[in-house]
């Protein structure tokens, strides 16, 4: 969503973001790591072999 022009004497508009879910998947050694965030649940990290 926008949300209009940045600051005098800059170029661009302003955005705001509304995230329900934010993931990162990656491997660490041996293992799958999935990290998940979702608002009120908070932090959850999953590691898989």
């Amino acid at each position: 969503m926008t949300t209009g022009p940045l600051a005098a004497g800059q170029d661009g508009d302003a955005f705001r973001a509304d995230i329900a879910e934010v993931a990162r998947t990656r491997v660490v050694g041996d293992e799958l790591v999935i990290e998940s965030w979702h608002p009120g649940t908070g932090l959850r990290r999953v590691a898989r072999r």
